[in-house]
């Protein structure tokens, strides 16, 4: 059970939490643009499998409604309130007051702000996802989370490098091993196997295409055209050694972070039921720097790295609740200049935006855009 808070601390938790969910929304946030809502779109019905979960589910809502743009935007902020919330919950209550500081430390690092910009993209289905399986990982309710956990897959196969990692990591904690290695497998075989899929044939995204226009959806071309190239054409759209280049130097601060902390006893104590006895600094810097991987996926390179940046986070948390133990003031030392370090990397916007600044005239130009309503506009791309 969760020690009841004073009033007084409570207070505290909640006025730190909103300023730096306010400062991360104010940074960053903004409509999500076509390219998001048009993913959003796509169902099995359509005759898609990848990415399909989304669409699909929405699918009877747009029966109803039409495919239109206020509907997709709706939802990817439900999505989006969903993820705040939980991780406000976490700057809140969370046991360790060294726990708290990590969320409040992602919130206000570059991270923060690039959370409200990416809004409507899939990433942030798959982590809500993802932090509903670790509850229920946490009450060996393992066998729903495995099942939700597949469900990811078919939301994004980026969840192979994301999410999955993640959860095999609890898993391997939390669970006996053989259930452990049940609960890893099962969506681990899921996307795997989806990635065998062909892709989907010209004929169905340009009768989709034909459809969205009919229905004045507005949307991208290139969202649905993605659908129908094998990796290798999407390698011929993009260099994945620029991708590369922008994230190792990423996963290099990550592992020498984890690194300096492992030698002050950060990861003491914590017992892993992994096969053939996995050093636990290698599993833990392994689920940290998986999407890194995603550049032989796609150009997003910020969104890769932002990602990253927020599974070493999110590690950092789980080693936290498991020890229960707050860092020690050398750990504090570290994680300091570890987060002067990550407060230098630069997670370019998409569509020629840019972070806000904290100076009075982006402020009353962004409430000006509220006002008169012209941030409400739809995108154009």
């Amino acid at each position: 059970m969760q020690p009841e808070l004073k009033p007084g601390n409570l207070r505290w938790r909640v006025l730190f939490t909103l300023f730096a969910v306010g400062l991360a929304a104010y940074t960053g946030i903004r409509l999500p643009n076509l390219w998001a809502t048009t993913l959003y779109s796509v169902s099995v019905t359509d005759g898609f499998i990848r990415r399909s979960l989304v669409g699909t589910v929405l699918e009877p809502i747009y029966q109803v409604f039409g495919h239109t743009y206020e509907v997709a935007a709706i939802v990817a902020f439900v999505v989006l309130i969903g993820l705040v919330s939980v991780v406000a919950y976490q700057a809140i209550r969370a046991r360790l007051a060294s726990q708290r500081l990590v969320v409040l430390a992602w919130l206000l690092l570059p991270t923060g702000g690039y959370l409200f910009h990416e809004v409507g993209y899939l990433d942030q289905v798959i982590y809500l996802i993802l932090f509903l399986c670790l509850w229920l990982l946490g009450r060996r309710k393992w066998v729903i989370a495995t099942v939700l956990m597949v469900a990811t897959s078919f939301t994004h196969e980026m969840a192979l490098f994301t999410v999955i990692p993640v959860f095999i990591l609890v898993a391997f904690y939390s669970l006996p091993r053989r259930a452990a290695v049940i609960a890893s497998s099962v969506p681990m075989g899921a996307v795997l196997l989806l990635l065998l899929v062909p892709p989907t044939s010209t004929a169905k995204v340009s009768s989709l295409a034909s459809s969205f226009t009919s229905e004045g959806f507005p949307f991208r071309q290139d969202a649905l055209d993605l659908f129908s190239r094998t990796q290798a054409e999407s390698w011929s759209l993009y260099s994945y050694q620029d991708v590369v280049f922008y994230l190792v130097p990423i996963a290099i601060v990550v592992i020498t972070i984890l690194a300096v902390l492992r030698a002050t006893g950060f990861l003491d104590d914590v017992n892993l039921v992994l096969p053939a006895k996995l050093p636990v600094f290698v599993a833990v810097s392994a689920v940290s720097i998986s999407p890194a991987f995603l550049a032989l996926g796609g150009w997003d390179g910020a969104r890769w790295g932002f990602l990253l940046v927020s599974n070493f986070f999110i590690v950092l948390f789980l080693v936290l609740s498991w020890r229960q133990v707050e860092f020690t003031r050398q750990q504090l030392m570290v994680l300091a200049l570890a987060l002067l370090v990550i407060s230098r990397i630069q997670f370019p916007y998409f569509d020629s935006a840019a972070p806000r600044a904290m100076q009075l005239n982006e402020a009353k130009s962004l409430a000006k855009d509220v006002v008169k309503g012209t941030f409400f506009t739809i995108p154009s791309k």
